[in-house]
């Protein structure tokens, strides 16, 4: 068995989408999607199809709003509620939207940079 993986960045939520809409029509499956930050975010969505695993990176403004991905992927609500609840992440028309109470957290969006 041959894993393969590999990493691509782009620079805006248009190449991601056009990237993501690929990934369903070559029947790659919506593997997880990720947050970090730093001074940006990195959000990482993940696709696999037999043993083969791609990672497209999208760093973003902390204020700047994306589009939920749900409607391709409809299990993206899950991580795309977990990105807004723990960093704040703004993403419009998720499916299902939590509205912030996907996670009972003592400090709101805890991994978002405090001020």
């Amino acid at each position: 068995m041959n894993i393969s993986q590999t990493f691509t960045a782009v620079g805006d939520f248009d190449q991601l989408l056009s990237a993501i809409n690929k990934m369903k029509k070559d029947g790659f499956k919506l593997a997880q999607i990720l947050a970090a930050r730093k001074d940006k975010l990195d959000l990482i969505y993940s696709f696999e199809r037999d043993y083969e695993l791609i990672n497209i990176h999208l760093f973003i403004d902390p204020e700047t709003e994306i589009e939920s991905i749900s409607g391709i992927y409809p299990c993206a609500y899950l991580y795309e509620n977990e990105m807004h609840d723990l960093f704040g992440v703004k993403i419009n028309n998720i499916s299902l939207d939590f509205g912030g109470k996907f996670y009972r957290t003592a400090v709101k969006t805890p991994y978002a940079k405090q001020n």
